[in-house]
């Protein structure tokens, strides 16, 4: 299904959803969490969300978190569920931002990417599509299979002849391995992180999503889905230079209509969890410093890995005497 706009007439016929290219803001962080993943990083990687500053060809570029507070060390599944800024600037740093366009790519964003750091954040050259956006998010529900969308199966003429029919293309984007360990980080996004408030607190069912919102709240997105169904909203003005207003963040504006519009669709779906894949083990870690918990740990979590890849238990501090 797909809607680009409101109030379609002669003179309005731009479909926002596939012709207009936008800044996805956080919605597309999970595409350089996925490539973290894929190459050999943990969901327990401790990130520096820290105070960092840049120059650039526009000048001076500080970028900040939404809070406006740096949360010191994190761990990577807490930087994407908490949406933090800096941890993800970090992130970039240390994977590059021309692996980041490859996975985007793999994933199914077509647009031109501009390998630069604000490239973490979704601060694009082009813009995206919500259609390239759903397209990711799909092959993270569909077990890491990206398939091309088609919107007309096919074409008859009077007598019922033939005259086009549409076939899905099927391939592997990243493992069914990865595709989980990204979807179990973003249902912990809905759950309690960016989308907790609007979407996640109001569902007794597993959904895993993200939202986006780009500089001065011109941009509001969330893209969630199910095992069965991914839906993308996006919100704003077609002249770039307005601002949907104060706070409108992608969980305020496009996560609440996200959660009106799923409620009823999904009611036509028996609740499922994400499927496991095979070589994935659980193992419950401390989520501050992203070790694996002990009986005295207060806050710990049970968290999937890479089987094989699980965190060690901390060792404990060594006492030392000194003699004068």
């Amino acid at each position: 299904a797909m809607v680009g706009g409101h109030r379609w007439h002669r003179g309005n016929q731009l479909n926002r959803a596939i012709q207009s290219d936008r800044q996805p803001g956080s919605v597309f962080k999970p595409i350089l969490f996925t490539a973290a993943l894929d190459q050999g990083y943990t969901q327990t990687e401790i990130l520096h969300d820290m105070p960092m500053s840049f120059n650039t060809p526009q000048g001076r570029w500080q970028p900040r978190n939404y809070s406006g507070y740096f949360n010191g060390e994190v761990t990577l599944r807490r930087a994407l569920s908490d949406s933090l800024n800096l941890a993800t600037i970090d992130l970039i740093r240390k994977i590059s931002p021309q692996t980041t366009i490859d996975y985007a790519e793999k994933l199914g964003v077509r647009s031109r990417l501009e390998p630069n750091l604000a490239l973490a954040l979704g601060g694009l050259g082009q813009g995206v599509s919500l259609l390239e956006m759903v397209n990711v998010y799909s092959s993270f529900a569909n077990q890491g299979i990206r398939t091309n969308e088609i919107f007309i199966r096919e074409v008859k003429d009077r007598e019922g002849n033939t005259l086009e029919r549409n076939f899905t293309r099927k391939r592997e984007a990243i493992s069914p391995q990865v595709a989980f360990l990204i979807t179990n980080m973003l249902e912990e996004a809905v759950d309690a992180g960016t989308g907790s408030s609007r979407v996640g607190r109001h569902f007794n069912r597993p959904i895993a999503g993200k939202t986006g919102t780009t500089n001065n709240f011109r941009d509001a997105w969330f893209v969630g889905y199910t095992p069965q169904l991914v839906i993308g909203t996006w919100f704003g003005y077609d002249r770039n230079n307005q601002s949907l207003g104060p706070n409108m963040t992608g969980g305020v504006v496009a996560g609440e209509f996200w959660r009106r519009y799923a409620e009823k669709i999904l009611d036509n779906y028996n609740p499922q969890h994400f499927s496991v894949p095979n070589g994935i083990s659980f193992v419950n870690v401390n989520t501050r410093t992203g070790y694996r918990a002990t009986p005295q740990c207060e806050e710990t979590a049970r968290i999937p890995f890479l089987t094989g890849t699980v965190p060690r238990i901390q060792n404990p501090p060594i006492a030392r005497s000194f003699i004068h």
